[in-house]
């Protein structure tokens, strides 16, 4: 081949490829947004309903935790954030607004849930599930500033934890792990000095590999001493940790809802007022928020209240209690993929509840936290989801007359998303793949 042949040859073919790159790729920037205008119902502000207070958190959320950590008498809120691995603690100030303190130094990577407790020299402590650090991490509470580093009591990969106080056993923390199925108790924890609780593993399957979850803690028989609750949800199974001598605990199977169930969600609350603690279940699997009510002697009696959409798969992941002070209802809230529920039941619990159905934006979980925030004598409400699509914020009860508030503000929510994602979709560019020719038969 000559050399004229050659840069012929070159030529044609970068003509080509030209050719076939102007079909492929997409318009210049300024002439792609101008093919959508700007969506009028993504421009217009959201409005809270009146008694929520929304909290600037603009990271991903795996936990909430409640705890009056400057000792003023007001709740504060801990969020953290599994994937960039930060914690920081929210101070509720006079008029119901929260001031950040900064990022908690050392959190270690993927850090969980966290705890508010005293300490035996009378401080207030900061304990932090430090995930990859295998390690209960405790940090001196500093008002409005991170806390300082304390020290670690071994605990395998903690997710969940709890306090409680057992005779003989003293300030007890019972943990759950990320993977296995064990509760691991920490017994004589001060949070002053972690490293000298005593250690004990219960395992409560025998499939060591499964998971455990909805770590709550509950007084079954009105004895003072409340048992440790987790939930198998492989094998839709509910079991109590109960103390039974020094290092030493008891078993009990509470409810074994079945195969298929994957329960998640233990509340308790004492619901129809005869002085026993009753159990709501609630579970990926589960279309009804399970009722599970205590004759106090280690009895209970099912029953099923309808929660989840009959048009969906899922049941719900996660839920909170609320009972309003003003009239004695009965708030139970459940989150579920792209949908929030609530049951509300008036004082006399034998009448049905009635259902609230609001459909929200994403399927990320939901992460709940009730509690008299203020101390109001109300309790609240703090929500906000895994990924960001439920901005984290406090509402403020009586929560009852809020419901239609709240049920604008999440379809406003759900609007603005819809119409972000089909602005996105609009000015996406369509890649046409360019046709190779046949080769050419010689």
């Amino acid at each position: 081949m000559t050399q004229t042949q050659r840069a012929l040859g070159s030529t044609i073919l970068l003509t080509l490829i030209s050719a076939g790159c102007s079909e492929s790729l997409p318009p210049p920037p300024s002439e792609a947004q101008a093919l959508v205008a700007p969506s009028p119902v993504a421009q217009q502000p959201l409005v809270l309903p009146e008694g929520a207070v929304a909290l600037d958190w603009r990271f991903t959320l795996e936990s909430i935790g409640p705890g009056d950590l400057d000792g003023d008498g007001r709740i504060d809120l801990t969020m953290t954030a599994h994937v960039e691995s930060r914690v920081e603690t929210y101070y509720q100030r006079d008029d119901r607004q929260f001031s950040a303190s900064g990022p908690l130094q050392n959190p270690g990577f993927h850090p969980n849930g966290t705890l508010t407790l005293v300490g035996g020299d009378g401080q207030r402590y900061l304990a932090l599930n430090a995930e990859t650090a295998n390690a209960v991490r405790t940090y001196r509470a500093v008002p409005d500033a991170p806390g300082t580093f304390v020290g670690d009591a071994a605990a395998r990969a903690p997710t969940e934890s709890i306090a409680l106080t057992w005779p003989e056993w003293g300030q007890t923390l019972a943990v759950t792990p990320k993977w296995g199925a064990q509760v691991q108790l920490l017994s004589g924890f001060d949070p002053a000095r972690p490293a000298e609780a005593a250690h004990l593993t219960v395992v409560p399957t025998e499939r060591t590999h499964y998971q455990v979850a909805g770590l709550v803690a509950a007084d079954l028989r009105g004895q003072g001493d409340p048992a440790v609750l987790v939930a198998v949800p492989r094998e839709g199974r509910l079991v109590a940790i109960s103390p039974a001598g020094p290092g030493r605990v008891k078993m009990d199977q509470i409810w074994d809802f079945g195969l298929g169930t994957d329960p998640e969600s233990i509340l308790p609350v004492d619901f129809n007022g005869d002085g026993h603690q009753d159990l709501f279940v609630l579970g990926q699997l589960m279309r009804d928020a399970a009722l599970l009510t205590n004759d106090g002697a280690g009895g209970f009696t099912l029953t099923p209240f309808p929660v989840a959409d009959p048009a969906l798969q899922q049941g719900m992941r996660g839920g909170a209690l609320t009972l309003e002070a003003d009239d004695g209802s009965l708030l139970l809230w459940a989150g579920g993929e792209g949908t929030l529920v609530v049951l509300r039941w008036g004082k006399d619990r034998n009448v049905p509840p009635e259902r609230f159905a609001f459909q929200r934006s994403g399927k990320d979980p939901i992460r709940f936290v009730s509690a008299d925030l203020d101390g109001d004598g109300h309790q609240d409400l703090v929500m906000g989801s895994a990924v960001g699509s439920l901005p984290l914020t406090a509402f403020y009860g009586p929560l009852s007359p809020m419901l239609d508030g709240i049920g604008a503000w999440l379809a406003a929510l759900k609007a603005r998303s819809d119409a972000a994602e089909q602005a996105a979709k609009a000015t996406r560019p369509v890649r046409t793949p360019t046709p190779i020719p046949a080769p050419a038969v010689r």
